[in-house]
């Protein structure tokens, strides 16, 4: 069983209530935790539901990319890099798309990765 098509896209129907939805019909509703008005962690919470179907794709992409990448021991480093960086773009895209800031300020361990940067390691 498939979701409903994307893409999805929030709108508010009433001040503490925001609705998912496509062209076709609704996807769901978002009410507000405090009745007064709708709050950042509401906001993001929208983003992050109507971000799905993409979320879904970049996974989806982004997986391909590396199976191709391990399934492939000729590729060269350059090759191997640049679909890296592919797949990294994809999920980078749909990091932006949720959080409204590029991928590039999220915490990192190493911060070694750039969005739209090719990066070959030496042996």
């Amino acid at each position: 069983m498939r979701h409903t098509p994307g893409p999805w896209t929030a709108f508010e129907t009433y001040p503490q209530r925001h609705t998912v939805g496509t062209p076709n019909g609704k996807i769901c509703d978002l009410w507000g935790m405090d009745p007064a008005f709708f709050t950042d962690e509401d906001q993001a919470n929208l983003r992050l539901i109507a971000a799905s179907p993409t979320m879904l794709d970049a996974i989806e992409t982004a997986g391909r990319i590396v199976s191709q990448v391990l399934d492939n021991p000729r590729m060269s480093a350059d090759e191997r890099a640049s679909a890296l960086s592919r797949a990294c773009d994809a999920l980078g895209g749909t990091y932006s798309k949720i959080t409204g800031t590029p991928l590039s300020s999220a915490p990192s361990t190493t911060g070694r990765w750039q969005p739209g940067e090719t990066r070959v390691q030496s042996s």
